[in-house]
């Protein structure tokens, strides 16, 4: 069975950063519970490492999954389809291996008890799509935190920019010379140049030297679609009594339309399961826009 590539965090230091069963286990003390952190499209887990960490020193009875999805960072070739369920699926696999320490997570010590998810943009609905998944069969997660991620269809336009950015990488030739060859076509394409940085993270060296794409463009493509058709308002708006589902959205996104957040405000007055909060300074990228203030909720959890 393959499994997904993920990094154990805990207030003591990294656990376990498996690959391949990688392993520098110097935590002292295991956490109780576990909170899964999920990437957006295009992303790593590299990408939540530092709030991951700093959640844990708050709050050191909880650790830290930090998880790289299917098609993302080092957990590529897994076959389609590629969906939002799919994905999900997917954390079932990991959570089960992690739980026992069996064949699939890398040498991790087994005990370690998911109880929590964090997603963020289109790994928020991964994450809302799997709490749903384990409150059919019994076994709700604590916590959901959907990090500017609307749980309803959000239909894709050519002008969005994650599918401007895949159009590109669909029309690059790979390999590439270096990394500034691959980081100057993006920038000529009318990026930014932090983009262009973040973008890179997806390139594997070749023995040549030279930059190949390590992602399969057409699976992500895929995996948004899917995303962009689905719907899983009635599962954020009627929670398992024994969980809390938590809304960050971002004031400067246009993740939710004014009638979404109106309709995630209406879920929230009608359930105390169910907690919405706006930040109005930060954009999509919230953790980078806001951190004290997105970690002063999750030291909440």
């Amino acid at each position: 069975m393959k499994t997904l590539a993920y990094t154990l965090v805990s207030a003591d230091g990294a656990a376990s950063d498996a690959e391949a069963g990688e392993v520098d286990d110097d935590a002292r003390t295991r956490p109780a519970r576990w909170m899964v952190f999920l990437h957006g499209i295009l992303g790593t887990r590299a990408n939540w490492r530092t709030i991951a960490r700093r959640f844990c020193e708050a709050r050191p009875e909880w650790g830290a999954v930090l998880v790289d999805l299917r098609e993302h960072g080092d957990s590529l070739g897994f076959p389609p389809p590629h969906t939002v369920a799919a994905c999900a699926a997917d954390l079932d696999d990991l959570a089960t291996a992690l739980a026992s320490g069996g064949s699939g997570a890398g040498d991790a010590p087994g005990d370690v008890r998911i109880a929590g998810a964090l997603g963020h943009s289109f790994g928020g609905k991964v994450a809302l799509a799997w709490a749903q998944r384990r409150d059919a069969r019994g076994e709700p997660l604590d916590a959901l935190w959907l990090i500017d991620s609307c749980p309803g269809p959000r239909p894709l336009r050519e002008s969005d920019e994650p599918l401007r950015v895949l159009s590109l990488l669909e029309r690059l030739s790979f390999p590439m010379a270096d990394l500034a060859t691959f980081k100057r076509a993006v920038i000529d394409a009318g990026f930014s140049e932090p983009l262009a940085a973040w973008l890179a993270l997806n390139l594997e060296r070749l023995p040549s030297g030279e930059r190949a794409l390590a992602i399969d463009p057409s699976a992500i493509r895929a995996l948004l679609e899917d995303y962009g058709h689905l719907d899983l308002w009635p599962a954020f708006e009627h929670p398992p009594r024994a969980s809390v589902y938590h809304a960050v959205v971002a004031g400067r996104s246009d993740v939710y339309a004014p009638s979404d957040l109106e309709r995630a405000r209406r879920a929230a007055a009608a359930d105390p399961h169910v907690r919405v909060d706006l930040i109005p300074e930060a954009g999509h990228s919230i953790h980078v826009d806001a951190p004290g203030t997105l970690l002063g909720l999750l030291a909440e959890t």
